[in-house]
């Protein structure tokens, strides 16, 4: 993989210290008042299409998939490059003993064909190296696993959507240069372009500075 498409940078800022605030500051803070997207539109986005089979990609701390309500038991099985997540992520869902998967999207994911009936990235998009004709790999890679009318799901800022507020802008210039985010380009049309190369059913809604959205095999 060429440096300009390493995703280590986007992921490797998730230190203990980082998740221990990363509610506060993400999901309290910035969320709401700079991509004026609720957390709870993202809760609501689980409910509606998790399965009982679910793999999520980019864990953060767990907050959604402790939250959301399943429509029965669940088997999890949580994916990320960063074991300071995944670590955090499985303390929170404990209850539900998660598979834990140490691994990068961008490339073919060692995971059995056909076996999740939903797929979560919650705020991985934004994270990953390149424009969104490089990001598309991911769902190339996501799909052999999903079963037919398994959906994929998430959000995303999408960092060349018109009309972002002063805090918005603010922390899109500071994590770009910083590597964190790779998201000035990304606009709804490539989001909706990569989306549409792999799945036939496609929806997807702007709130705020956000993308919310899902695909179904």
């Amino acid at each position: 993989m060429s440096a300009h498409l390493d995703p280590v940078p986007g992921q490797a800022v998730y230190s203990p210290a980082i998740l221990a605030i990363y509610n506060t500051a993400v999901l309290r803070v910035s969320q709401p008042l700079a991509w004026r997207c609720p957390s709870s539109r993202v809760v609501a986005l689980y409910d509606d299409h998790v399965s009982t089979d679910h793999l999520d990609i980019g864990v953060g701390t767990g907050y959604f998939l402790d939250r959301c309500t399943y429509p029965g038991p669940p088997r999890l099985t949580l994916l990320d490059m960063n074991r300071n997540s995944l670590g955090k992520a499985a303390r929170r869902l404990a209850r539900y003993a998660p598979e834990l998967k140490q691994g990068n999207v961008m490339e073919p994911l060692d995971l059995p064909e056909e076996s999740f009936g939903s797929v979560g990235m919650n705020c991985l998009l934004h994270c990953l190296p390149g424009r969104f004709s490089d990001k598309a790999v991911v769902f190339e890679n996501i799909k052999p696993l999903m079963r037919p009318g398994a959906w994929v799901f998430g959000s995303t800022v999408l960092g060349a959507l018109p009309g972002h507020n002063l805090f918005g802008r603010a922390i899109l210039a500071s994590y770009n240069r910083k590597g964190i985010w790779c998201n000035r380009e990304d606009d709804l049309a490539g989001l909706e372009t990569a989306l549409r190369q792999h799945f036939d059913v496609v929806h997807v809604d702007v709130v705020g500075g956000s993308a919310l959205f899902r695909a179904q095999r």
